[in-house]
């Protein structure tokens, strides 16, 4: 069967067998392009979206013979990103206490806002190694550095303000006491969000799909809202403006994500427009 390649203003036509699989037009493309291996993105278009292939799957399946060559250039595959985004933080914040040594007091406060943080982000890098399945391979550079300064910024800015104010807070308030299971309860509903989402396709997949069931019904992305109400819990436990505003940049961020999904999903299913961004308001 005849294939074309198109990258930037060239095309390329190629020859490969009836039961072909993706493999075959990386190693053209590679060929063709030059572009290294690794750096290869290969696309097609499907109701106007862009759907990306991976080396197994089969051509024929696909439904069409164009495909759209990008080069990925300076970029690490995302695993490895959220690796060093999630298990930054956590060796951070461990580092910061080594350091503090005696000067530190291991009072409530500070106990368990360590605990919570430091669980949230073993979660996550739990999350990227075994939950998460990922629909492109590689993240621009630019991308990984946005990551790693928002991660680990905030948690050195985080951690010491907790510091300081361990050293004036003897117990905890009833809001903050509160604010501990209410955290906990958005981690692990996060966490079966993310587990839902990672079970969407077969194995091997990248096809999409429609994610239904739970909050999924009347919210594009719940595993977004309980991430945002996580940090905001994290936040009214520490007291902290620092939380606050790692909270408000990540929750805007996410926000933007949901409503980009959202345009995505109507495209493609129709009676996605019943869904809010992150609430079950299709205003929010």
């Amino acid at each position: 069967m005849k294939c074309t390649l198109t990258y930037k203003a060239k095309s390329f036509v190629i020859s490969i067998p009836e039961d072909g699989i993706g493999a075959l037009l990386f190693d053209e493309a590679s060929k063709q392009t030059k572009i290294a291996p690794k750096r290869t993105i290969i696309v097609y278009n499907k109701n106007g979206d862009e759907i990306l292939i991976n080396k197994d799957t089969k051509i024929k399946d696909i439904g069409v013979s164009t495909f759209i060559v990008k080069d990925a250039g300076l970029s690490l595959d995302w695993k490895t990103v959220f690796l060093l985004a999630y298990l930054g933080p956590f060796s951070i914040a461990i580092a910061f206490v080594l350091l503090l040594g005696d000067k530190l007091k291991w009072n409530c406060y500070f106990t368990i806002g360590f605990i919570m943080w430091e669980l949230h982000y073993v979660k996550r890098a739990y999350e990227a190694i075994s939950v998460h399945a990922y629909s492109q391979s590689l993240m621009p550079f630019i991308g990984v550095m946005k990551n790693v300064v928002y991660y680990w910024g905030f948690t050195l800015l985080i951690t010491y303000n907790m510091y300081k104010r361990s050293q004036t807070i003897d117990k905890l308030e009833l809001c903050q006491i509160i604010a501990i299971p209410l955290w906990f309860v958005s981690e692990c509903l996060n966490f079966y969000c993310h587990y839902t989402l990672a079970h969407l396709r077969p194995k091997g997949s990248k096809e999409r799909f429609l994610p239904k069931g739970f909050l999924f019904n009347r919210i594009t992305s719940p595993n977004y809202t309980f991430e945002i109400s996580g940090c905001i819990f994290f936040a009214v436990y520490t007291r902290l403006i620092t939380a606050v505003i790692f909270a408000t940049v990540g929750g805007s961020y996410m926000l933007m994500c949901a409503h980009q999904k959202r345009k995505s999903y109507i495209k493609r299913w129709p009676e996605a427009k019943n869904r809010g961004r992150i609430t079950p308001f299709t205003f929010l």
